[in-house]
């Protein structure tokens, strides 16, 4: 529906909207807000919690991230293309909370999905963005899929440059994205 008021108050909300939108998409979640519903932001990023508590409140937000290739299959329709079909999830502040156990056990339920419940959440979402970071810069000023990128010196060398800068920026925000990480992604 495009009209929140039709829904009613949820127990959790799934926020997946470009960041740009999180603002206001936030302002139109009144209706879907109940006295315990958990807002959970499925988004790329390391500041669209932050969006989502200055409109909703802190206490509403719980952090996660999605791992899933999909594509616009037609206007309206999103195909899974392949690879996981993973979200991960957790309070802001690494409390293992009643809501987020409940979030948990649907999960589990879920047919085709992988959730997991986070213990960091922050270290989870930076972890992502690390690597979002590096593809997305590399590939949007050299212009060439990463495939490629990875076949030429120069090219591949920012790629690695970037992903360690973004570790840098991590740790001056108080987050360990660790070596073995980096390692992960340069992999």
């Amino acid at each position: 529906t495009y009209d929140p008021g039709e829904i009613g108050a949820c127990d959790f909300v799934l926020l997946c909207v470009k960041s740009f939108d999180t603002r206001s998409a936030a302002r139109k979640m009144e209706p879907l807000l109940g006295e315990d519903t958990a807002v959970i932001s499925l988004q790329n990023g390391v500041d669209n919690e932050d969006v989502l508590a200055e409109e909703i409140g802190r206490e509403r937000v719980m952090g996660g991230l999605a791992y899933i290739f999909s594509t616009i299959a037609e206007p309206g329709a999103i195909a899974h293309t392949d690879g996981p079909a993973r979200i991960i999830y957790g309070e802001l502040d690494g409390a293992r909370s009643d809501r987020a156990e409940r979030f948990d056990e649907l999960c589990e339920r879920a047919d085709g999905m992988e959730g997991v419940l986070s213990e960091d959440i922050w270290t989870d979402i930076w972890n992502k963005y690390t690597l979002i970071s590096a593809v997305a810069g590399v590939t949007a000023a050299i212009r060439l899929p990463i495939g490629a990128i990875r076949d030429v010196d120069e090219s591949w060398d920012l790629f690695v440059g970037l992903l360690e800068e973004v570790q840098d920026v991590a740790a001056a925000e108080g987050v360990d994205v660790t070596d073995d990480v980096i390692q992960d992604w340069i992999e």
